[in-house]
């Protein structure tokens, strides 16, 4: 009966990683998962968001870095009270903790660029920027909207 019992949880196991492999077949499927189990990951959002600007979907991209955004109450927390003025070096060091937070501000602006919605993403931009301001990217994004219409 050990043995049987033995043999059963193993088929299971099998079974179920299986079904797990499944799930990590590409990015888009990997984070489409993490969504289906928990729809207020502001990382799954932020790295389909990724995944969509890789695929030339910069609408959709620009929404998922908007729900990444929104689906992190600390992060809209902190981000308007720097817009605010209040505290900015606390501001600056609670967002240290949000990673998520302070890439899908600047890839938002990014991609408002790159649809053309230039106010848009100079303020996001030039939010990344004082939120972070060793962001690279958000800088060298900014400094190529200087041509743009304002």
């Amino acid at each position: 009966p050990a043995a049987a019992a033995a043999v059963c949880v193993c088929a299971f196991l099998a079974a179920a990683a299986v079904v797990q492999q499944s799930y990590w077949r590409d990015s888009e499927t990997l984070w489409g998962r993490v969504l289906a189990l928990d729809p207020g990951s502001s990382t799954g959002w932020f790295k389909l968001g990724l995944v969509r600007i890789r695929q030339g979907r910069t609408a959709e991209a620009a929404e998922f870095f908007s729900r990444a955004l929104a689906s992190d109450s600390g992060c809209l927390e902190f981000l308007s009270r720097f817009e605010r003025g209040v505290e900015p070096a606390q501001t600056r060091r609670g967002l240290e903790s949000r990673p998520v937070c302070r890439k899908a501000l600047s890839d938002l602006g990014t991609t408002q660029a790159q649809r053309g919605e230039f106010l848009q993403a100079r303020r996001l931009l030039s939010l990344a920027l004082a939120v972070d301001p060793e962001d690279a990217a958000a800088r060298r994004n900014l400094a190529r909207l200087a041509d743009q219409p304002r």
